[in-house]
């Protein structure tokens, strides 16, 4: 239970820092309209939702067996250039290197992709808010 709360607290630390570093950069601490800070911070929240739900989603597709073929060829061909010094070691195939990755847990990206759309959804209503005042 605390692990997953820490989960669900790092990256919500992270997302806010993205938000902060994004306002920041918009001069969004210096003050001005209320019609400013609410665009800023939407996309701030927005931005931060984005490389959250995103990097999550990259993950998922990850344990999913996405990237295993660029994994494997990057991985031949770093041994197939050292080859000299790997003469006696016998390389696997593909459907060994498939079936041994395929035996590794899976990821949980869930976490991260939740806060990912809660950002997302706190950067609508500051544009709902944006166009109301």
């Amino acid at each position: 239970m605390k692990r997953g709360l820490l989960k669900y607290g790092f990256t919500a630390v992270i997302g806010l820092a993205i938000v902060l570093l994004l306002f920041g950069l918009k001069n969004g601490f210096t003050g001005g309209e209320v019609q400013a800070i609410m665009r800023d911070l939407s996309d701030g929240f927005f931005v931060a939702g984005v490389v959250i739900a995103g990097l999550a989603a990259l993950g998922w597709a990850g344990g999913e067996g996405s990237f295993d073929g660029i994994r494997f060829a990057s991985k031949y061909l770093v041994q197939s250039l050292f080859y000299f010094a790997m003469k006696d070691k016998k390389f696997e195939t593909y459907g060994e290197y498939k079936e041994k990755r395929s035996e590794r847990p899976k990821p949980k990206v869930l976490p991260y992709f939740i806060i990912g759309v809660v950002f997302i959804l706190i950067a609508v209503i500051f544009l709902i808010l944006y166009y109301k005042i």
